[in-house]
């Protein structure tokens, strides 16, 4: 859910800057790959869009806690932009 999250907002924020008029976007696929385990401590992450075009949008999602050299998880995410 963060990591989608963390996408989400990415991917709105990219879309602000280049197109006028409201824009939604709806999660299609999400693929995460649980590489450590977590602590209680906070998440960061790293997030890049990798393709967006008209109708679609690929973005990569790393998470980590405390070293960004040790993710404990790797996402990508596919969304459905709907004008």
């Amino acid at each position: 859910m963060f990591m989608e999250y963390a996408a989400e907002q990415e991917l709105q924020s990219s879309l602000g800057e280049h197109v006028e008029a409201e824009v939604e976007v709806e999660a299609i696929t999400i693929n995460v790959d649980y590489l450590r385990p977590t602590t209680s401590n906070g998440l960061s992450a790293a997030v890049t869009l990798t393709k967006q075009g008209r109708r679609l949008a690929i973005i990569d999602i790393t998470a980590w806690q405390n070293n960004e050299a040790k993710p404990v998880a790797k996402a990508t995410c596919s969304f459905a932009i709907i004008r």
